[in-house]
């Protein structure tokens, strides 16, 4: 997912960008990709003058509406940006700003007591035994 530049500040998301020429919010590939073809353009090998204007778009309020993708693909995967993280509770200190996605599912694993990062300290062990959280 990408928030394209040259929206003016308080801009909808959901919304155009300045002229309406693209959507403030689009994906990198996905199935958006063909949803916002001409009819009978998505078997070509040029994709050049072959997409619905989006500023025309009837169903961009749609709940199953799909936002413009750069690449086809039938499903949409993850990107390797930086995430932003909040937590309250047990072990949310752990998680407080942006961090790489990988460190993450580590956190995840540390503070659920499972997975391949249970075991970095005896804070498991401990919690097992005294029937307590992290």
């Amino acid at each position: 997912m990408t928030i394209n530049g040259r929206s003016d500040r308080g801009t909808d998301i959901l919304g155009l960008t300045d002229g309406n020429n693209y959507e403030v919010l689009t994906w990198a590939n996905g199935p958006g990709f063909y949803d916002h073809r001409l009819e009978g353009t998505n078997s070509g090998k040029s994709f050049a003058n072959t997409w619905k204007a989006v500023a025309e778009r009837t169903d961009r309020n749609n709940l199953v509406y799909r936002h413009l993708s750069a690449i086809p693909s039938k499903i949409s995967t993850h990107s390797g940006e930086d995430v932003p993280v909040y937590a309250t509770g047990p072990g949310s200190s752990l998680v407080r700003g942006v961090f790489e996605q990988n460190y993450i599912g580590h956190v995840m694993s540390y503070v659920g007591c499972m997975g391949p990062s249970q075991n970095i300290d005896d804070s498991c062990e401990m919690q097992k035994r005294s029937g307590s959280s992290i």
